[in-house]
């Protein structure tokens, strides 16, 4: 056997890499963030809340705009480090 076969069958996606690259912690802290935006969307945005998620739950970002994630970082600024804004936006 050549091996073309064996490497044929298996298939590699994109998120398989991006899994086996990002450590745990980093996974950890990323869906710590997506969190705490959530909770900001929705005590700022109040009524218009739920525009700013996708049927599954997700911030949809057509309507979480660049302008809106300044505005949550300005607002977190008051109550967290440099170092814990430098990892929201790097995300």
């Amino acid at each position: 056997m050549d091996g073309e076969g064996a490497a044929e069958t298996l298939e590699v996606t994109a998120k398989d890499v991006r899994d086996a690259c990002i450590s745990v912690k980093t996974q950890q802290s990323y869906r710590s963030s997506l969190r705490a935006m959530s909770k900001w969307i929705r005590d700022t945005k109040m009524e218009q809340a739920p525009t700013f998620f996708d049927p599954s739950g997700n911030i949809d970002l057509d309507h979480f705009t660049l302008d809106e994630f300044d505005s949550f970082l300005m607002e977190k600024r008051k109550t967290v480090g440099v170092s814990t804004l430098n990892g929201i936006a790097a995300r």
